[in-house]
C-alpha cells in the first residue's frame, strides 16, 4: 500500500507546473492522469478487501454472540447487536474508505475524458487558426 501511495504522489508531483491551456502540456496531463488510474484502482481494491473483511468479522461476531447468549430470540438479537457495535463502527469506516477510493478512481476517469475533449477542441482551434492565418 505504501508503494502505491508513493506512486500516486510521484505522479501527482509530475502534474505540477503543467497547463491545460497548452496542448503539449495537456497531452502530458492526460497521460499522467491515465497512469494514475492504476494505483487508484489498487487502493480501491485494497479498501474493498478491508471492508469485506470488516463485514465478515462483524457477521461472525454477531453469530457467535447470538449462539452463546441466553434468553429469548429477541433478547439474543439485542445482546448480539450491542456486542458488535465496535465491529459495526469499523465496518462503516472501511466502507467509507472504499467509497472514497472508488469516487477518486471514477472522478479521475471522468477528468481524463473531459481533458481529451478539451485537447480536441484546442487542436481544432489551432488547426483553424493555421488555416485562416496561412491564406
Amino acid at each position: 500500500m505504501k508503494k502505491t501511495l508513493k506512486e500516486m504522489a510521484y505522479l501527482n508531483k509530475q502534474l505540477e507546473g503543467l497547463s491545460e491551456d497548452n496542448p503539449a502540456d495537456l497531452q502530458k496531463i492526460i497521460l499522467i492522469n491515465t497512469k494514475l488510474l492504476q494505483p487508484l484502482g489498487k487502493m480501491y481494491g485494497y479498501a474493498t478487501k478491508r471492508y469485506k473483511q470488516a463485514y465478515a468479522n462483524r457477521k461472525y461476531g454477531y453469530g457467535t454472540i447470538l449462539v452463546q447468549a441466553d434468553g429469548t430470540g429477541i433478547e439474543k438479537q439485542g445482546q448480539a447487536e450491542v456486542g458488535v457495535k465496535e465491529a459495526r463502527d469499523k465496518e462503516a469506516e472501511a466502507e467509507a474508505e472504499m467509497v472514497r477510493w472508488k469516487h477518486a478512481y471514477d472522478s479521475t476517469k471522468e477528468l481524463v475524458q473531459s481533458q481529451k475533449l478539451i485537447l480536441r477542441s484546442l487542436i481544432t482551434e489551432l488547426e483553424n487558426a493555421n488555416i485562416g492565418g496561412g491564406v
